[in-house]
């Protein structure tokens, strides 16, 4: 069976969260897709390194900017990511196919959490109340290839 792996220089996809049933604030995403540092020492492909978990979950951060109604002086924030198991290869166990680490594999899509550091203002300058600094949303991220999908080849 033949999964995707995510690459060195692949790209991440964000899709901001959603307010149910109408947006009351709109998030501005980074634009172009982020790209993806992979830094698996043994799995390569066509010279690029395959991306571990870590690379995604601890190394990828991104910056965005919101406005919400009447506070339209931008506010900011980090966005993180965190994968879902579908995400994530079997730990491999041999050192030709992995060195016994998992790879991270595109195809699903994951969480991105949006966590608020600035709040947007009003005209009079009064922060928005309701994306406090360190208040958190959920949105998704996805993962595409610049070039030809990689596969991971099991038994």
């Amino acid at each position: 069976m033949a999964e995707p792996v995510v690459l060195d220089g692949d790209l991440v996809t964000v899709k901001p969260p959603e307010v149910p049933p109408v947006a009351t604030y709109t998030v501005v995403p980074p634009d172009p897709p982020l790209r993806v540092t992979g830094s698996s020492p043994h799995v390569r492909v066509g010279g690029r390194a395959a991306c571990l978990p870590e690379d995604i979950e601890k190394t990828l951060k991104a910056t965005f900017t919101y406005t919400a109604g009447v506070f339209a002086t931008p506010g900011k924030g980090t966005i993180s990511f965190t994968l879902k198991e579908a995400n994530k290869s079997r730990k491999a166990e041999d050192t030709a196919a992995g060195g016994g680490e998992p790879l991270v594999l595109s195809g699903t899509e994951f969480v991105a959490t949006f966590t608020f550091e600035k709040p947007a203002q009003d005209p009079q300058q009064k922060p928005d109340p309701e994306r406090t600094t360190g208040s958190k949303k959920e949105g998704k991220a996805s993962f595409s290839s610049p070039g030809e999908p990689a596969a991971l080849h099991s038994a």
